[in-house]
Order: C-alpha cells, then structure tokens, then sequence
C-alpha cells in the first residue's frame, strides 16, 4: 500500500532516500502497457531487450504472467550488478546534504514558504519519472550496468524534479485553460530556466540545460526571431531573475502557454509516435522545429 508523505509543519523541506520494489514493477508495467509515449518504450528496451517478447505477444499472455515476466527481468538485473548498485545508491545518499542546500535555493527562488519531505528512489528504470501523490521521483541507475556508481547529474536532476513538485502546488490557484500536456511541456520548460539561474548552479554539478529535448528544442519566433522555446522563456526570466520577479514570470508563463498550447499539442502528438527519432531524423526534426508564431 502507497505511503503518503506526512503533513506535519515542517521547518525544512529535505530529500530521502526510499525503495519500494513493487513500485518500480508498477512503473515498468505502466509504461510499457499504458504510457502513450514511445520513446519510454524505446528506452526501456534498449536496457531490458528481452522485454520486446513481452509487447510482441501481449494477446498470448495473462496480466498475472506479464508482471512475472517483468519482475524476473528487474531482478535479474539488479542480481547481476548488486556490487554496483549498492555502490551507486551509497554515493547517492552520500550527496543528499548538498542536494538539500540546493532545495533551499530553489524553494526561496519560487517562491516556496511551505516545507516538505521529498523522495528520491534510485531506480532500474531508464529515466526519472515522479509521483506527485507521494512527492517522490525515480533517479535512474542502470549506468551501473556499464560500470557507472556515481551519477553526477543527481545535483541537476533533483532540482529539476523538485521544482516540479512546487510548481503543482502554485498552479492550482493561478486560474487557466491549459490542458495536462500544456501544463506538462510548461513546467518541463520552467524546470531548466531556473535551473540555470546563479544560486542554483551553486550546487549543480556542471551548468548544461537540464531539460527534456522534447519540450525546449521546438522552435518559436517572435519580433521576426526564431529561437528555441528554452531560450525565449529564459530570456523573459532574466528580465528579473529575483523571488520577487518570479511570480509575475510565471503568471506570463502560463498566458503564452495558453496562447500556443493548440500548436504544443501538436508537438507532443508528433514526438509521442516517433520517439527520440525525432531528433536524430532530419526530416522529422524539421518538421518538429518549425516555429510557432508568438503574437
């Protein structure tokens, strides 16, 4: 049964460690069966192949065969890298100290005043979804099948998630049209702006944008100038970078995603059927860059 973050006052929000294997068989399960976005189904396949027998002979299985299936191949991974993995989530609660000081910023930065226990759960999974219920997020490891203990990009990718964690809460008193996909690509869009603002690369490992391709590489133009999304919704950010400036920001935020919303969707559509194709095809990714007219 599903565990619900505590709601007592808190002084200080904090990140966790926690583990949870049947969440992590669920989450295979989802998103191999339910998420409409090929590109997790080309990821999980490219760590766990021998999964693809799964997908190619759904009508020849049982729901109960299918989770054993899935639970076997999980198992066995973490069986034959257990030296690694233990390694891995060692050096990951070894950085949550530093990732902490970090939520600070961000909290301040956005705005926060409200402070919570967060979650991280080092996972096989191939990416790093979350659960907004729990305030958990999945920081993936299968680099430990190549070796990888350390992951460096945890002092981005917690932020990141964080951030979006935050954003949920504010976004439900700011009145809107936007549809989930509108609020999702916004927020994928908000998460790497901030992450790149001063206070916040204090505590990152490395200054890269640490975005979703999918969401900040399609194209918008305004004034006569084609940029990419990212760089048109930073540029507005650095106007007023402040915790004072924020607010104002998101509230502008969220009206440009209304404005373009229709045209996003579009997007998410196209990336949702081809996948990470989208970026390495030429063809596809012109037709995914071509801009949005912002009036």
């Amino acid at each position: 049964m599903e565990q619900e973050p505590s709601k007592e006052i808190l002084k200080e929000s904090s990140l966790e460690y926690y583990f949870n294997q049947d969440f992590e068989i669920n989450l295979f399960l989802y998103n191999i069966f339910k998420n409409k976005r090929k590109s997790h189904r080309d990821l999980i396949y490219k760590s766990f192949p021998e999964l693809t027998d799964i997908h190619d002979n759904l009508e020849n299985l049982s729901e109960q065969e299918i989770r054993l299936k899935i639970t076997e191949s999980i198992l066995k991974f973490r069986e034959m890298y257990a030296d690694n993995i233990k390694r891995a989530e060692t050096n990951i609660i070894a950085e949550l100290p530093v990732v902490n000081e970090g939520i600070k910023s961000l909290e301040n930065l956005m705005g926060e005043t409200e402070h919570y226990k967060y979650r991280i759960m080092p996972s096989v999974y191939p990416i790093c979804p979350f659960n907004v219920k729990l305030q958990l997020f999945y920081f993936t490891i299968t680099g430990v099948a190549k070796g990888q203990t350390k992951f460096d990009r945890l002092s981005s990718t917690a932020p990141h998630e964080i951030s979006h964690f935050i954003f949920f809460r504010q976004i439900e008193k700011i009145p809107n049209s936007l549809s989930d996909i509108g609020v999702h690509h916004l927020k994928e869009v908000l998460a790497p702006v901030l992450l790149q603002h001063p206070e916040i690369l204090k505590y990152r490992k490395g200054n890269f944008v640490c975005g979703n391709n999918e969401s900040i590489d399609y194209q918008v133009e305004a004034d006569g100038k084609v940029m990419r999304i990212f760089d048109y919704v930073n540029n507005e950010y650095l106007k007023n970078p402040t915790p004072e400036g924020y607010m104002p920001f998101l509230l502008w935020l969220v009206r440009l995603f209304e404005q373009i919303e229709p045209e996003v969707i579009q997007r998410d559509d196209f990336f949702n059927k081809n996948g990470m194709q989208t970026f390495s095809d030429p063809e596809l990714n012109a037709k995914f860059t071509e801009p949005i007219k912002i009036k």
